[in-house]
């Protein structure tokens, strides 16, 4: 359980939204005005406001589907595939595998912890079914 994960992803969820706002107001703008504020923006080193929205949208959905179990950083993806980091690599596991083969593949990715494959195991089943 990640402390405080519902006020992380409510917090960036108002961000993309403010961000949201500041781009419309920003394309309202007329030549001579947007070229201004793109200079205020270059000073001041912040990216496109565009890119900033867009990355706290996907912070807000990334922070929302992430869980930790058993230390393991643990996601669901769009696909149904199982993310899992491991000694700080990407294991992807397909979620198009009947339940006996994805349950063989994390254990196969973990290791010998047999008690944390069974809790992802269980996390996903959960969450999926």
């Amino acid at each position: 359980m990640i402390k405080n994960k519902e006020k992380i992803v409510q917090q960036a969820e108002i961000i993309n939204e403010e961000l949201t706002e500041l781009v419309y107001q920003i394309q309202q703008l007329d030549a001579h005005e947007f070229d201004a504020f793109n200079n205020i923006l270059n000073e001041i080193g912040l990216p496109d406001i565009q890119e900033l929205e867009w990355q706290f949208g996907r912070l807000a959905e990334m922070a929302d589907k992430v869980e930790i179990i058993e230390g393991y950083q643990v996601w669901i993806d769009c696909y149904k595939d199982l993310n899992i980091i491991i000694n700080n690599k990407h294991k992807k596991i397909s979620g198009d595998l009947d339940l006996e083969n994805l349950f063989e593949n994390i254990i196969y990715d973990i290791g010998e912890n047999r008690q944390a494959a069974k809790n992802i195991f269980k996390w996903y089943f959960e969450q999926v079914y």
